[in-house]
């Protein structure tokens, strides 16, 4: 097998999922070519990975999403993966010529109406983690997992327009990232709305503790945000520095609002402990082996603990009021 297309139609933090799987196929055939069908949501980012040859937007438009079908009709891929379990890649996969047609869906009721190739289908819930279900996938094309897949971004060139990050000391630091998950109180997750324990955190008590938090790390601070601005953290930076940064017990503050993608995994690589709401972030430290503190709620830990298993150097805590999150993470640290 030589030519791949894989379907990642959600967000950036699955995409970084799969990345493991796409380190597989290239560290056993490097010759091979990759294709991702992507959102856009992670088009930008999958586009600039370097494992990736191909990147193609799910079209949108009703007339574009017929000929993109046809197109799958045609389509001489080896093999298809659809990773993403969503209804629109799922027939795409079903439809195609592909030699091996791999799907992870959710509902069982695939498996009757694909009953052609029902031994390629893998389900969700069949498997403990995503990693699991990785080397499921992988065995079922003959390629070998190995841990060192794990290091997903090892070929690329993590680098930063920012002088501020480049000149920051590696492991001289810790990261609070501080998205707009630390104030949202719901989630939109396989299609569905997830409700969130609220962390009720206030200006005050988040720069309390930030004091606290330098003065028991001894370590300077970066805390960066999500692509959205938010209002804790212009919070923060009213209290104390309009230009994010300042000193702290002794150690420096930094705040870095707004970031490229990119900037914020250089600065993940760079760091000695993260601690952030679950999402991307995790996952980018764990393929650096960085060590994590990550924060999700308790209700969907099943849920979270079958995208985490796999990751290294990691702790995480629940969702709490930031009275108790606050004393918790200052125990991990």
């Amino acid at each position: 097998m030589k030519k791949f297309l894989i379907f990642r139609t959600d967000r950036i933090g699955d995409f970084i999922l799969s990345c493991i799987l796409i380190k597989s196929i290239k560290r056993n055939k490097p010759n091979s070519e990759i294709t991702v069908i992507c959102s856009d949501q992670n088009y930008e980012y999958v586009k600039n990975y370097s494992l990736v040859d191909n990147a193609k937007l799910y079209p949108k438009k009703f007339i574009k999403k017929i000929s993109f079908y046809y197109s799958m009709i045609k389509s001489d891929f080896d093999c298809i993966l659809s990773l993403d379990g969503k209804k629109r890649s799922i027939f795409a996969c079903a439809i195609s010529r592909s030699k091996l047609k791999i799907m992870t869906v959710t509902k069982k009721i695939y498996k009757n109406i694909f009953f052609n190739f029902k031994d390629n289908i893998l389900f969700i819930k069949d498997s403990k983690s995503r990693l699991e279900e990785f080397k499921f996938i992988l065995k079922k094309m003959d390629i070998d997992y190995s841990d060192k897949d794990l290091d997903i971004f090892d070929s690329e060139k993590v680098r930063s327009n920012l002088d501020i990050i480049n000149k920051i000391p590696d492991k001289s630091f810790n990261q609070l990232h501080l998205d707009e998950k630390w104030i949202t109180e719901s989630y939109m997750g396989r299609r569905k709305l997830r409700n969130f324990k609220p962390i009720n955190a206030s200006i005050v008590q988040m720069c309390s503790f930030i004091g606290e938090f330098v003065k028991k790390s001894k370590k300077d601070l970066v805390i960066s945000t999500g692509a959205e601005t938010n209002s804790l953290i212009e919070g923060v930076k009213e209290k104390f520095n309009k230009d994010g940064l300042f000193e702290l017990n002794g150690k420096k503050i930094i705040i870095l609002d707004n970031i490229s993608f990119a900037d914020l995994k250089l600065i993940i690589k760079k760091t000695d402990l993260l601690i952030a709401c679950h999402g991307s972030p995790a996952h980018i430290a764990s393929s650096f082996n960085t060590k994590i503190i990550d924060i999700f709620d308790q209700k969907n830990e099943e849920f979270y603990k079958f995208y985490t298993y796999h990751l290294r150097n990691y702790k995480y805590l629940y969702r709490e009021d930031f009275t108790i999150l606050a004393k918790n993470i200052l125990q991990l640290v």
